[in-house]
C-alpha cells in the first residue's frame, strides 16, 4: 500500500504531525514516508510541526530530509511559522539546517524577524539577529522590525535591534518613523530609548 496516500489532502505523516504523535512520525519516516508532500493548502509536515512548536518532530523530519525552505500559503515557510509563534529553539534548529533567514511572505512582505518583533518574541529576535537577519529589512509598507516593535511598545526588542544596527530614522511609505510610532501609541520608555 502507498504510505504517502492522502485523505482530504493530508498524508498519514501530516496527520501524525498535527497530533504530535512522535512514535508514529518516526515509524512512518522509517517506512520512507515523504516529508515534503504538501496539503491542498500547501502546508508541509515541517511547517505544521513548526507552527505547533514540536521540536522533537521537527528534528525527526529534518533528519529525514524535510525541505527546510519549502513554503506554503503566501510563501510562509517553516522559519516564518516558528518565528511567528516564538519557538526560538526550532528557529535555531532551522537556521542550523540552512533555512533562508530573510525569506519574505508574499502577503505583506514580512520576514521571520519582522513577525517575531511584531509578536513580541524577544528570544526569537535574539536568535535571528545573532544569525544575521537583516534588522532593517522592511515589509512592503516600509515598516521595519524597529517600527513594528516601537508601535507595540516592545522596549527590549527595540534595544536588541538598535544594538545590532537598526536604523532609527527609516521612514515607512506613509512617512512615519519608529519615534513617531512610540509617541502615537504612548510608549514612553521605547521613545526615550530611540531618542538617547
Amino acid at each position: 500500500s502507498n504510505i504517502n496516500v492522502s485523505f482530504k489532502g493530508a498524508t498519514l505523516l501530516y496527520a501524525a504531525t498535527i497530533g504530535g504523535k512522535i512514535e508514529i512520525v518516526k515509524t512512518l519516516l522509517k517506512l520512507n514516508a515523504n516529508p515534503n508532500i504538501s496539503t491542498n493548502e500547501g502546508t508541509t509536515s515541517l511547517i505544521m510541526a513548526c507552527q505547533n512548536g514540536n521540536l522533537e518532530i521537527v528534528e525527526e523530519l529534518l533528519r529525514h530530509n524535510a525541505d527546510v525552505n519549502k513554503t506554503g500559503q503566501k510563501n510562509m515557510g517553516p522559519l516564518f511559522e516558528a518565528a511567528y509563534d516564538g519557538h526560538y529553539k526550532i528557529v535555531e534548529l532551522l537556521l542550523k539546517n540552512n533555512a533562508t533567514i530573510d525569506l519574505k511572505e508574499n502577503g505583506e512582505g514580512k520576514t521571520p524577524l519582522f513577525i517575531a518583533c511584531m509578536n513580541g518574541h524577544l528570544e526569537t529576535v535574539r536568535v535571528l539577529v545573532a544569525n544575521g537577519a537583516n534588522v532593517n529589512e522592511s515589509a512592503y509598507n516600509g515598516f521595519t522590525p524597529l517600527i513594528i516593535a516601537a508601535q507595540n511598545g516592545y522596549l527590549e526588542i527595540a534595544n536588541e535591534l538598535i544594538e545590532n544596527g537598526a536604523e532609527i530614522d527609516i521612514q515607512a511609505k506613509s512617512g512615519i518613523t519608529a519615534i513617531f510610532m512610540t509617541a502615537n501609541n504612548d510608549h514612553i520608555e521605547v521613545m526615550k530609548a530611540l531618542i538617547d
